[in-house]
């Protein structure tokens, strides 16, 4: 490739708008990975080309190719497209195209790119020969048709695609696999146990294979186990409750991340115009439609009425549960009457002012036994709970390893800031009814938060304390949020004075105990920063599970390293 670039080099030197040659040179520059280079000559090539010419769909293609491995998908989509609209039955620029949709999650548009480019194959035309197509195995690609119908929940056509990639090779572990797969989400769990079976026979000694045969004979075993956990009542055992409006967005990936577990699914809509109702009803939802009246609770208590399952579990439609299913019909079948609710954990990506992310972790009951309407209810026109119902009837909660993703809050700045204003005006309807709840304070200053206020925002969190009725937990949280925002304005003492408010009930709060060393670094108290900075890093390496406080924020580690480093050095400067 060295010398190729070489030659090509001077060659460009003597004719520097010679398309041809600038093509190859950023073939070549693409095949050794310098894509910027590459990228420069494939622009120069792509002006340069006549639009007539037969090097312009190959041109164009591989331009694709270079902003696809750039991950500029927007360009890869513009050159493959202007080649397919050049020449429509070609393998390679349909190809491209299905590859950057796949990638970006439009899988509809990947699978008709990828239908298209098997047609090609099947059916070449001279015109793609003479120019230079693309070739994938067929095997390969009918792999991809298969994998795709699987993420649009299309498993005969699924298992259809991978079936026939077995013809063309009929010892492919993926196609096999994808058929496993299928079966499975199609119920036909012994049919998928025999092709794991098979999979695992013929790789012995592949590891992932091996990986993938223990996990699949987890769920084999889970799924024997769930079957025969029913309830003793007769009722269905579990339901699913939700609240929806205009969710076409999330709410498919929603219900899939519980649809082998829920025997019921209730459907609240508020007033979809989009496809929200045909999306839930693809999974035998019940749907029943509410009139909003700026009240969660309400909506949420009408698909109570409505739930007749021994247990709820409620979720949001850009919520999906990402852990501790396998077991939990089991679980739920056979817990003490004196348990009335699960504690999950909610793990939600934040976007920031500054375009940056940072996880929460929260810790809320979001599945509850069903001691039915009106006995068990929700509280709260927003941020609405369920905790003051199960504590009424006396009962306990316990924690789980049930994992929630809420993909809610890592949106785009002006969604944030829509949201925070939304809830801003509830909470003050809310507080018009009940001035003195704590909670209610609380949840305004962290909106008022959201909203860029922060003034506002600590002095609706002190008032939250001073009315004196939060949980442990929630006044943990308070406190660090005070922390935080007193730090902000370089008012350090008190901000060491909230930190160690929030950790006098929840001595595990990452975010809290970072909060404090940083406020012990900018007093200049370096010996007690590196001891607090020392113990924040053993938390972070050891942080698992619910946290005890309302929230936990996932602190990086970087940040809690140069913090303790910043006190080692200004310590030694004293010394």
């Amino acid at each position: 490739q060295k010398r190729n670039l070489q030659i090509l080099d001077i060659s460009i030197q003597n004719n520097p708008d010679d398309s041809h040659l600038l093509y190859h040179r950023a073939k070549t520059l693409l095949a050794v990975n310098n894509l910027d280079a590459a990228e420069s000559d494939i622009t120069k090539a792509i002006s340069f080309i006549e639009h007539d010419s037969i090097m312009a769909p190959q041109v164009l293609n591989y331009g694709a190719v270079i902003a696809y491995r750039m991950q500029n998908y927007k360009n890869a989509i513009i050159r493959a497209t202007k080649s397919y609209n050049f020449l429509p039955n070609q393998a390679f620029a349909n190809f491209i195209l299905a590859e950057v949709y796949f990638e970006i999650g439009i899988i509809e548009k990947a699978l008709q790119h990828y239908i298209s480019m098997l047609v090609a194959i099947q059916n070449p035309s001279v015109l793609a020969k003479i120019s230079g197509d693309y070739y994938i195995k067929p095997s390969d690609l009918l792999f991809k048709l298969g994998k795709s119908c699987f993420l649009l929940n299309k498993f005969e056509d699924s298992k259809k695609f991978f079936k026939e990639g077995l013809i063309y090779e009929p010892n492919n572990p993926y196609c096999m696999l994808g058929i496993a797969n299928a079966e499975y989400k199609l119920g036909n769990i012994n049919i998928a146990k025999e092709f794991v079976d098979k999979i695992a026979k013929l790789f012995p000694r592949e590891n992932k294979i091996k990986q993938i045969y223990n996990n699949f004979y987890e769920l084999y075993k889970n799924h024997t186990n769930q079957k025969k956990s029913v309830s003793s009542h007769g009722k269905p055992l579990l339901t699913l409750s939700m609240i929806v409006k205009n969710e076409e967005k999330f709410l498919e990936d929603c219900l899939l991340s519980v649809a082998d577990i829920v025997d019921e699914i209730i459907v609240v809509d508020t007033g979809s115009v989009d496809n929200t109702i045909e999306i839930a009803e693809k999974y035998g939802a019940k749907i029943f439609h509410f009139k909003w009246i700026d009240d969660f609770s309400a909506a949420r208590n009408e698909g109570l009425k409505h739930s007749t399952g021994e247990w709820i579990l409620y979720l949001d439609a850009d919520e999906r549960l990402i852990q501790g299913k396998e077991n939990l019909r089991f679980l739920l079948s056979t817990l003490p009457e004196n348990i009335g609710a699960l504690i999950c954990s909610i793990d939600s990506l934040h976007t920031k002012s500054d375009g940056s992310s940072e996880m929460h972790r929260g810790s809320y009951p979001r599945l509850f036994r069903n001691y039915g309407y009106p006995k068990i209810c929700f509280l709260g026109k927003v941020h609405e709970q369920i905790s003051q119902s199960i504590k009424a009837l006396g009962k306990e909660t316990l924690l789980s390893d049930l994992v929630i993703d809420h993909l809610g809050y890592n949106q785009s700045i002006d969604i944030i800031r829509k949201k925070a204003q939304r809830n801003y005006e509830m909470l003050m309807k809310q507080l018009k009814d009940d001035p003195t709840d704590g909670y209610i304070w609380f949840q305004l200053g962290q909106t008022l938060g959201h909203l860029k206020l922060p003034k506002q925002a600590e002095e609706s969190i002190k008032f939250a304390i001073q009315c004196g009725n939060l949980s442990e937990s929630i006044y943990s949280s308070a406190s660090a949020t005070l922390s935080q925002l007193s730090g902000n304005d370089k008012r350090f003492s008190e901000a060491l004075h909230w930190a160690e408010e929030a950790l006098k009930y929840s001595p595990d709060f990452l975010y809290a105990l970072n909060l404090k060393a940083y406020s012990l670094l900018y007093l200049n108290r370096f010996e007690e920063a590196e001891i607090v900075f020392h113990k924040a890093i053993s938390l972070h390496n050891n942080q698992n599970g619910i946290p005890k406080s309302g929230f936990d924020i996932k602190v990086p580690i970087d940040i809690i390293q140069k913090g303790l480093t910043m006190a080692i050095e200004k310590d030694n400067k004293l010394n």
